[in-house]
């Protein structure tokens, strides 16, 4: 198996997210870890399984000059997953799968992971499995007891099923 996990994180628990994830998927393959800011926009000839993760903006996922400058805040620089979203190339085909960070409130509905997964089908990847979100304690908060090794699970579970493709 060869991954990739890419990641847009605002406050910082969707990098903690996204690492859990990649390091469970390692035990059963090559995983590459990469921000978005970072990530490639043509997909590798190789590649197995795509992991798309971001935090949850304004009940879905963020978008252009709002996202950035959330972004900013907290340190990151460069493009939004929505922007690599719009300039990546793919094969038809290949697998992908979606998760974010949310903050859990009945009154606040939305999520990145499954504006992700929409976009990713579009552009002609197969979802593996539905999208995952990882619950945070509160805008600004940290990840609350118990997500981080759910994350660990989800990604543990991913790389077991690609293990030999």
């Amino acid at each position: 198996m060869r991954a990739l996990v890419v990641f847009e994180s605002v406050a910082g628990n969707t990098r903690i997210v996204a690492e859990a994830v990649a390091n469970a998927m390692a035990k059963h393959g090559r995983v590459e870890l990469v921000e978005v800011a970072h990530a490639p926009t043509k997909i590798p000839a190789d590649l197995t399984l795509l992991v798309v993760g971001a935090s949850t903006q304004t009940f879905t996922l963020g978008r252009g000059k709002d996202a950035r400058d959330t972004a900013g805040q907290f340190g990151q620089r460069g493009r939004t997953l929505a922007e690599w979203l719009d300039m990546l190339h793919v094969p038809l085909g290949y697998a992908a799968a979606a998760f974010d960070t949310r903050v859990k409130k009945a009154f606040l509905p939305g999520s990145a992971a499954k504006t992700t997964e929409k976009r990713l089908s579009n552009v002609g990847f197969k979802i593996v499995t539905p999208a995952e979100g990882f619950i945070i304690g509160g805008n600004g908060g940290s990840l609350i007891p118990g997500e981080l090794e759910r994350a660990t699970l989800w990604g543990g579970r991913l790389g077991a099923a690609f293990a030999r493709r």
